[in-house]
Parts: structure tokens; C-alpha cells; sequence
């Protein structure tokens, strides 16, 4: 079997993490298969024995981006052609595998950003729900990372005519190993990870941290993640007491989890929330959102807390900040959940629906 696989997003966190986790465990389960991997030069990284490495340019969601890929996809000489998101070539013949992660465009299309930051957001809607609306009709089969997700698919894509496979993202065994240096600060630290788009609940957790913080001295709000982060903590009172570090490697973000008290999720939406499977394996307690597919993933591992609810999540970091028991039995749990997402099941899992989509057996 002969796959190719859209790697132009190989650098980008959430998605990054799946081409890298899927490819390399499928890669080792399926030595006689041999995989190729389109994108940037970063994703030469994965080439071994059966993974070979083409360049592609264009790594966004653009008409020149799709013809790129497009024109690299024809030639790749494969059998089946795994898009990681909804971006998908034209103009092939060989079976499309898709992977839809969350359907955030169609469900709040107020987050879309505004193209070149003067044009109505309405423009990117429209072109995002264009592309979405496309892989029902496209893909021999669509992969999507959680139910809540496949619900998605079916309500606002009318994907019901095709082929869906459930296929959970995994977690690295890094994030359970110890850190290489950890300095624990002595003080109590709730530690965050994203993006500032709206979705993710920032404002929320400003908040909830701002009610927090006037009663204890001590608390610390850590901030991870680019983008407009910084810009967001300026005005508020306790400014002083909040780290934004920007963009971190994997080595320096194991020794911030290792160093929080408590993570927390406090998400408006999520298709899947990788890292609060992340801070579990880490043996972090988590508190988070009982939004999206947040409660699927978690399970009863996580303290959750109704979304968009800013005095319930204060008071859900202040049950585990304030209560060592609580946040010992959240700190077990989360190990033992984070155990049964591994990228070996995934990779297992996703190579199944590669030969359901080609109609092979083996």
C-alpha cells in the first residue's frame, strides 16, 4: 500500500502534532507500506526506510495553495491520499481519506478572522464552509477525531453519505516522562495553553483568575501559546502575577506542566483538546469547560465546569488549588485516561480506514 499524506501544516501545534504522532506510529506498524509525506522541509524529519519526503509549497488554505498541492498530490505515485484538515486537492483519481478535527468555522462563524485584516469576516466564512461542504463529496471516507465531531459532520455537512470513522487523536509518552530540568517555583501556578482565538476562553480564565488572585498573594497564571496573548493581559489588575512566555519548545512546555498546579481548560468549543490530555500524562489535575467534545476526551478525569460560565470556573480552580485531595485523585485519574489514547491505536485505526477506502483487505 502506497500513501500520501499532506504534511504542509507539519509545523503548526494541533495539527502538527497529528501528522507527526499518525505517521510515525503508522509508519512503524506498517514497515511493508510505504508513506510520502508532502510539505516543508521540517517534515523531512519523518523520512526512514518507508517514508519518503516531497516538497510542497503553500501551507494555508488559499486557491494557490490548493493548486500546489493539488499539482504534488497527482504525483505522488499513491494508492490513497490522507488530507490531515479539510483542505483537499483537486483533480485526482486516487481515493481521499480526510480528517475533520473540529467544525469551529461553521459553528461560531463570528471567530473567522477578517481576510488581510480589513475585508468582512463573512468572506472567510463563506470560503471555509465552501471547502468543509466540499469533503462529503470528495472523500471515500472522512476521519473525525472525536463523536462530538462526527456529530458535527453530520448536522452541518450533511455528511451522513459518507463513510465516518471515529479515530481518537493520541498522546506522546513524552509528556509522562519527567522533564529534563524542572525549578519548582513554591507557589501555586494554573497554566493555560492555546491560541487567543475566541474559542478558547481566555477572557474567561482573565477573569476567573482576576477573582482568584485578589484572595491569594501567591496564585500565578501562566499563559502559553502566540499570537495576541500579551496584548491581552495589559489592563488587567493582576498583570504583574502573569507569565507569557510565547512560544515554547516541547522540552520547556513538559517543565511547565510539571511545574503547575493545575491546568485548565476553559474552551467555549473544542473538536478534541489535545492538551489537557497532556497536562493528565504529565500528572497535572485539570479543570476545564464542559464544552465540545471536552467532556468525551476527558471523561470523569477532569473537574468540569459549565462553559461560559466565569464564577463556576473560579470555583472549580479554587476546589483544586485549595484541596490537595482533590487534585491527588484528578492527578490519578488523568494518568490513567491519558494512557488509553495512544498514537499506535490511532495509527492502527487510521490505516484501517486507508484500506476501506481503497477496498483492500490488507
Amino acid at each position: 500500500m502506497r500513501v500520501a499524506v499532506d504534511a504542509r501544516k507539519i509545523d503548526d501545534y494541533g495539527i502538527g502534532t497529528y501528522i507527526r504522532g499518525l505517521i510515525g506510529a503508522a509508519s512503524r506498524a506498517r514497515t511493508a507500506w510505504h508513506f510520502t509525506i508532502l510539505g516543508p522541509p521540517s517534515a523531512a524529519d519523518l523520512v526512514r526506510d518507508n517514508v519518503s519526503f516531497v516538497p510542497c509549497s503553500g501551507r494555508g488554505y488559499g486557491p494557490a495553495d490548493i493548486i500546489a498541492l493539488s499539482a504534488a498530490a497527482r504525483d505522488a505515485d499513491a494508492d490513497v491520499f490522507h488530507c490531515p484538515h479539510y483542505v483537499t486537492p483537486i483533480g485526482l483519481d486516487i481515493p481521499l481519506v480526510v480528517t475533520i478535527h473540529d467544525c469551529i468555522h461553521m459553528r461560531f462563524p463570528e471567530y473567522m478572522p477578517r481576510p488581510m485584516g480589513v475585508f468582512p469576516r463573512a468572506l472567510s466564512s463563506r470560503y471555509a464552509r465552501m471547502l468543509l461542504r466540499r469533503v462529503p463529496r470528495v472523500a471515500e471516507r472522512v476521519i473525525a477525531v472525536t463523536e462530538a465531531t462526527r456529530g458535527d459532520i453530520i448536522d452541518l455537512l450533511a455528511g451522513d453519505d459518507v463513510p465516518i470513522d471515529v479515530i481518537h487523536n493520541g498522546v506522546s509518552r513524552f509528556w509522562s516522562q519527567a522533564p529534563d530540568s524542572a525549578e519548582p517555583s513554591g507557589s501555586a501556578e494554573i497554566l493555560w495553553v492555546g491560541n487567543p482565538k475566541p474559542h478558547k476562553g481566555l477572557d474567561l480564565l482573565l477573569d476567573a483568575f482576576a477573582k482568584l488572585a485578589k484572595d491569594d498573594a501567591t496564585l500565578g497564571l501562566t499563559l502559553v501559546g502566540s499570537g495576541t496573548i500579551a496584548s491581552q493581559v495589559t489592563e488587567h489588575p493582576f498583570s504583574e502575577r502573569i507569565s507569557v512566555p510565547g512560544h515554547v519548545t516541547n522540552e520547556q512546555l513538559r517543565s511547565l506542566y510539571s511545574d503547575a498546579s493545575v491546568f485548565c481548560m476553559p474552551s467555549r468549543y473544542e473538536g478534541f483538546g489535545l492538551p489537557a490530555l497532556e497536562a493528565m500524562a504529565a500528572g497535572v489535575p485539570v479543570v476545564a469547560a464542559a464544552a465540545g467534545a471536552i467532556p468525551e476526551v476527558v471523561g470523569n478525569a477532569a473537574l468540569l465546569v459549565p462553559a461560559d460560565d466565569v464564577d463556576a470556573l473560579a470555583s472549580g480552580l479554587a476546589a483544586v488549588l485549595g484541596n490537595p485531595s482533590t487534585a491527588t485523585e484528578l492527578v490519578v485519574k488523568g494518568k490513567g485516561r491519558a494512557l488509553g489514547f495512544t498514537w499506535e491505536q490511532c495509527a492502527k485505526r487510521t490505516c484501517a480506514s486507508y484500506l476501506a477506502a481503497t477496498r483492500r483487505s490488507a
